[in-house]
């Protein structure tokens, strides 16, 4: 098809140009006659007329087909670009909500169904700029004016025996309120993350060193004072352990300990404020030199090994009675 027509179509309206051109070239023929040799009686001068007469006669009756072919063609050619329109305006409809859809599945990966909080996958993906900014400060020599990223790690306490003794669905709706708990305490700009089953992980951004405790015992009071509702009329009180710890862990060497180190520490802070009593928080902060033959932030025995060198300064809601139990 060409330009919207068919090949027929394109052959007839082809046709009728040339028997039109033929028909005026004749014209041009015979008028060139009679101006070579001019009639001289009125019996000639009539037969050159009507001659004349029925060619033009034929001649337009051809003009008028070709006029119609061309108004038909140009009909089709009318609605073959509205079709065309309207096509487009559907393709760039499905083009738009394929793109909502696309946007809609990305947010889906980087969130938690239940509690509508971020997922580890949003973590993984967007933290390393944040990483990059501060190691960016330090390198510029500026550690006093420095703020850091702050890794709170929270977990339901007993958790296990909710969905034992009341269901799952009983378990869900605690874990949807503890959630919202945690949420209300976080700053415009830091991130409730649901870790993994009951377990939370809150990363705040431009935190100084001394923020973790104050923040760990808010939600830790908040935690204990708060009814939870999980169904049936059923009303539970719980308690939470927090963990946390700041990256850099050494701000005179920042890259030392890795930020997903810094999450585990935070996590090893967490389970020790588990053995040690449960419904407190352990915040595990750098203090003195980094001392040498350092193990790897990864080894059991890491904070062990830093308690006994003197640079570990654990932070506590426990009393000093408590004994911690670090590993």
């Amino acid at each position: 098809m060409i330009c919207g027509l068919g090949e027929q179509e394109m052959d007839g309206l082809e046709a009728k140009y040339a028997e039109i051109f033929e028909r005026e070239h004749e014209f041009l023929e015979a008028a060139q006659t009679i101006i070579d040799a001019p009639p001289t009686t009125v019996e000639e001068m009539h037969g050159h007329l009507s001659s004349f007469f029925k060619g033009y006669t034929k001649l337009l009756s051809h003009s008028e087909k070709l006029t119609r072919l061309a108004d038909s063609a140009q009909n089709k050619l009318m609605r073959l670009k509205h079709e065309l329109e309207h096509q487009n305006g559907f393709i760039r409809k499905q083009h738009e909500q394929l793109v909502i859809a696309n946007e809609r599945l990305k947010e889906l990966a980087i969130t938690d169904t239940l509690t509508g909080l971020r997922n580890r996958r949003f973590l993984e993906t967007f933290l390393e700029k944040d990483v990059e900014n501060i190691l960016r400060v330090y390198e510029k020599g500026m550690p006093e004016s420095a703020r850091n990223l702050f890794f709170m790690m929270v977990d339901l306490d007993r958790f296990k025996t909710i969905n034992d003794t009341y269901g799952h669905h009983a378990g869900d709706m605690a874990l949807q309120q503890f959630g919202q708990l945690v949420l209300n305490n976080c700053r415009k700009g830091d991130i409730p993350v649901r870790w993994g089953g009951e377990e939370f992980l809150v990363v705040c951004r431009d935190a100084d060193r001394q923020y973790g405790a104050g923040l760990a015992e808010r939600l830790r009071q908040q935690v204990d004072d708060f009814s939870f509702e999980v169904g049936s009329g059923t009303s539970l009180r719980l308690t939470c352990s927090i963990g946390f710890a700041s990256f850099p862990f050494f701000p005179s060497d920042p890259t030392r300990v890795s930020w997903p180190d810094v999450v585990n520490l935070a996590d090893r802070g967490l389970y020790a404020a588990k053995r040690s009593g449960r419904n407190a928080w352990v915040g595990m902060v750098s203090s003195g030199d980094i001392p040498a033959n350092l193990p790897d932030p990864g080894d059991k025995g890491f904070l062990q090994f830093l308690h006994k060198e003197g640079s570990l300064e654990t932070l506590s809601s426990l009393a000093a009675h408590h004994t911690l139990v670090l590993e």
